[in-house]
Order: structure tokens, then C-alpha cells, then sequence
């Protein structure tokens, strides 16, 4: 150790690299998607999991806000046209995963929110696409 420098590795270098393997995770899926023509319904799974995983494994809004979102997270080929139909796309995915919990909720007089949130059966971890609804 005489007169060799240490590297350390702080947390923000870690967080940066998470940050960076998520994004290439994400891009890769999107281009497998592409070659492979998957549909909406195989690809919402996994942007669902992906969007749960950023925040914590629960989150409750409205259709648009969760559309925003998704679209911003890069995954508009994920999403149906219009908001609208996006809370029936998520019930739907959500009767097919045992790791997808979706209930409607109530935000506010004006607007209907969704409740979502990430369900592993006992001894099991993973995404979503493996529901309840």
C-alpha cells in the first residue's frame, strides 16, 4: 500500500450506476420489443414493474398522471391512445399477475385514482407479470 492511491467507490458512483444498468435495461426491452413485435399487453408488465420498482412498490393517481408517467419512463409503445384506457389495461394485466395488486381508489370528487401495488406470493420475489385485481 506504500505509495499506491486507494479507489474508493462512494455511494453516489453506485447510485449513478444503478441508474445507468436500469436505463440500458429499459432500452434493451423496448428494442426487443421492436424486433420481436411484441403487443401493448406483453410490454405494459413490465413497464408497470419497472415504474412500481421507482417508486417503491406502490402508487396511487390518476389514469393520466400514471400515462404521464409511463410515457415519460419511455414506454408510450406500452400505452394505450388515449389515459382512459389505460386503468382497464392495468386491471386487466393485474387479474393476470399474482405480483400486481390494482384497485380503484378515490382521489378527489372530480377524479378516480388507481391504487397499484407490488404482491409477492410467500417465498417468492420478483416483477409483475406472473393478479389480483
Amino acid at each position: 500500500m506504500d505509495g499506491e492511491q486507494v479507489e474508493e467507490v462512494r455511494v453516489e458512483d453506485l447510485d449513478n450506476a444503478w441508474e445507468l444498468a436500469n436505463y440500458f435495461v429499459t432500452q434493451s426491452y423496448r428494442v426487443y420489443a421492436e424486433f420481436k413485435k411484441e403487443s401493448k399487453d406483453d410490454l405494459l408488465p413490465f413497464a408497470l414493474s419497472r415504474f412500481l420498482e421507482e417508486k417503491g412498490g406502490e402508487w396511487e393517481g390518476t389514469a393520466t398522471e400514471l400515462f404521464d408517467a409511463l410515457d415519460g419512463l419511455g414506454f408510450s409503445k406500452a400505452l394505450p391512445k388515449k389515459p382512459d384506457a389505460l386503468t382497464q389495461a392495468v386491471r386487466k394485466v393485474a387479474r393476470n399477475s399474482p405480483a400486481l395488486y390494482a384497485e380503484k381508489g378515490q382521489r378527489t370528487a372530480e377524479a378516480r385514482s388507481i391504487i397499484l401495488r407490488r404482491e409477492y406470493p410467500e417465498g417468492v420475489s420478483g416483477g409483475v407479470g406472473a393478479g389480483q385485481g
